[in-house]
């Protein structure tokens, strides 16, 4: 919300990226981005993933490797708990799109377009993203399951999941998990949340996943 004010589109900073919380991290040109001032070296970008000696955001909230603090005013002291979560955000920072599909696709490979279906399942390579699967397998499709009284299904890391529920499919509402619903883990994590033990009739959930 700080770094928005002046980093934005018209703002008064003099660098090209966004921080307005509308964006999804790969929108606001932090990962990889060029710096008006790299430090005097082309390894320096806003953030390098796995790379804190040359993250600038993190060089500039601590004051380290030559780079002047930020923000530059109104501040005379460091962060160190939250230099400290960005510290440990960068060394466990998630892929892109681009960097995942570089992982399956050449570079102009149409197959690696987001809204491609190259493996003809139904589910568009940016889904497949988003639920951690090959784009090139059909099989093994990212699902949620009732056993043993629960709810269960993987949450995969760096990604926010909301759950809905219905009684007859065509009336949604969220269902009643706040500590899942829009929640975020830097890992895989097995999510097993308790049902009814009397449920009101038949029961249906649908999920939605998006990056931060």
């Amino acid at each position: 919300m700080n770094c928005s004010y002046c980093h934005q589109t018209g703002g008064s900073a003099s660098g090209f990226w966004g921080g307005h919380a509308h964006l999804t991290l790969e929108h606001t040109g932090l990962i990889y981005g060029n710096a008006v001032d790299s430090g005097g070296s082309s390894l320096n970008k806003y953030i390098v993933p796995g790379d804190t000696t040359h993250s600038i955001v993190l060089n500039r909230m601590s004051g380290t490797n030559g780079f002047g603090r930020m923000p530059s005013l109104g501040t005379t002291e460091a962060d160190p708990a939250n230099i400290q979560l960005i510290t440990n955000w960068i060394n466990n920072s998630r892929p892109l799109y681009d960097q995942w599909r570089g992982g399956f696709f050449t570079v102009f490979d149409p197959n690696g377009d987001r809204t491609a279906d190259p493996d003809g399942d139904g589910v568009i390579n940016y889904d497949e993203y988003l639920r951690g699967r090959s784009p090139l397998r059909g099989s093994g499709s990212w699902q949620a399951s009732v056993a043993n009284g629960s709810l269960q299904f993987l949450r995969k890391s760096h990604r926010y999941y909301s759950i809905q529920t219905s009684n007859n499919v065509g009336q949604w509402q969220p269902y009643p998990v706040p500590e899942i619903n829009n929640s975020y883990g830097d890992a895989d994590e097995l999510i097993q949340i308790p049902l009814p033990a009397d449920p009101d009739g038949q029961q249906f959930f649908r999920f939605s996943i998006a990056e931060p």
